[in-house]
């Protein structure tokens, strides 16, 4: 991802790790101890590892060329999954057939942007969902600042408006007022109609900046990732609202609508049906339940508002998270029952794990440190950084329980559920099980530079919880 200018600050930077991580392993288990004392028995200097800091904080995680390729690509690669999945049911010789032989040939992957049933579908569901967010009673949450830092605080309504927008869809369909399998039905043109929306919506963003004097989006990398970390309209913070209302909501009624789908064309509900669409309600519920810990997340804090984030929230979440429910719905040979239910368990435990683990952070995190992490006093680093107003904060590296076993254990039981998803699909072809392919490299990329983020961030702190945590997302492997 770096351009060839960058490859020696980027050799420097893995060499800085690598020294950083194998020089603290001797530290003493306070908690508390000092990074100094790493730096004293380190071949960097204090020095070096502020120099190497500030070379990070400067440096771009990728260059203007990539940003090139993956704002032409992302559009092509959604609706190729798009196309593959919900045409050709993931198969890969009718797939390449189809876009490689039948006009308009590639252009196919298009989705119809002038269905007008998808267009009062979306139109209804986002007046919906804005009243409901208005409307809904609200919890207040709390949101950490830093390791040391009061907490502030938000409301938040996601898993009402969910539950409410649900049982509205089946109150509808069950008065014949639609059919009760019009989302998977038009699912292609929702998609289609989302990127409008999103686009224009980009359009009009970066107009108010182009006429304001906040904010100025001047480069294609400042396009793509974007300038403003929480824009609002009417009050709403547009980031949290695309992702936990638009792209998780749609995804409920998509579920929904495929069991009806399934139903209306089977007669029957197989077991292996039912059991996915309970496997996803229940992601999607948890999903909602803990919204506090996405709040409290880095797409939160310090992913900004840009091309990259509302393609994913519109668009490439929506298809990803739906791919699994379309081809088990669309396949009509189903994994037995007894392995549906092995996968569906595996789903409900790994998403379990992953929002426990979440959470023992973050509790550790709002009790500053004050609390025991199973059952015993934990092992954290304050790693002391420098604020975007340039004084110095500090922030709480946990190193017991969950955390201990690897740096990122959320990504890792995250994972486990989507293998699990894809599984219960049986085997489909290689192109049915791109979505989990594309979610595995992505949350590998997302690892390298978080981990980037925060050696530049905290520097010899970041080595010495390297040292103490030494695998990344799976124990004992990687």
């Amino acid at each position: 991802c770096y351009g060839a200018n960058d490859r020696g600050l980027t050799w420097t930077m893995d060499v800085a790790s690598r020294k950083l991580s194998s020089r603290v392993g001797s530290l003493r288990r306070s908690s508390y101890s000092s990074s100094t004392t790493s730096l004293r028995r380190s071949s960097l200097s204090s020095r070096d590892v502020h120099a190497i800091q500030a070379a990070l904080l400067r440096q771009r995680p990728v260059s203007n060329h990539t940003v090139i390729v993956l704002v032409a690509l992302l559009p092509w690669l959604s609706y190729f999954l798009l196309y593959s999945i919900h045409t050709c049911q993931g198969v890969f010789g009718e797939t390449l057939s189809s876009l490689l032989f039948r006009w308009p040939f590639g252009l196919r992957l298009l989705p119809p942007l002038f269905d007008s049933i998808a267009w009062k579908i979306v139109a209804v569901f986002l007046s919906v969902q804005l009243l409901l967010h208005e409307v809904l009673p609200r919890d207040t949450v709390a949101i950490v600042n830093g390791g040391t830092g009061d907490p502030a605080y938000k409301e938040t309504n996601g898993l009402a408006c969910t539950i409410v927008i649900c049982l509205a869809y089946v109150l509808g369909a069950t008065l014949k007022f639609y059919r009760p399998d019009l989302v998977y039905q038009h699912f292609a043109g929702i998609i289609g109609c989302l990127s409008a929306i999103g686009i224009a919506g980009l359009f009009l963003l970066y107009t108010k900046y182009h006429f304001g004097e906040t904010h100025s989006v001047e480069t294609i990398y400042e396009f793509f990732f974007g300038v403003e970390l929480a824009p609002r309209v009417l009050e709403i913070e547009v980031k949290h609202f695309m992702r936990s209302r638009i792209s998780m909501g749609l995804y409920a009624l998509f579920t929904i609508s495929s069991l009806y789908y399934s139903h209306s064309t089977t007669k029957i509900m197989h077991p292996s049906v039912a059991l996915v669409g309970a496997a996803h309600l229940f992601y999607i519920i948890c999903w909602q339940w803990c919204e506090d810990v996405h709040l409290n997340g880095i797409d939160e804090k310090v992913a900004n508002l840009g091309f990259a984030r509302v393609w994913l929230d519109l668009v490439l979440y929506p298809v990803i998270y739906t791919a699994p429910v379309a081809i088990v719905v669309m396949e009509k040979k189903h994994i037995t029952p007894i392995f549906a239910l092995l996968f569906c368990a595996a789903v409900i435990v790994s998403t379990v794990f992953t929002y426990i683990s979440a959470r023992q952070r973050l509790n550790f995190r709002l009790h500053k440190g004050n609390v025991k992490v199973g059952g015993h006093d934990p092992y954290f680093i304050m790693a002391k950084f420098r604020a975007e107003g340039g004084d110095t904060a500090a922030n709480l590296l946990l190193g017991s329980g969950y955390w201990g076993m690897m740096r990122h254990p959320s990504y890792t039981f995250d994972l486990v559920a989507h293998c699990s998803f894809s599984f219960l699909g049986g085997w489909s072809g290689p192109f049915g099980h791109s979505p989990l392919i594309v979610l595995v490299l992505y949350y590998l990329i997302r690892i390298s530079f978080d981990e980037m983020r925060c050696l530049a961030k905290y520097g010899a702190s970041w080595g010495q919880h390297c040292a103490r945590v030494t695998y990344k997302l799976v124990p004992g492997l990687y």
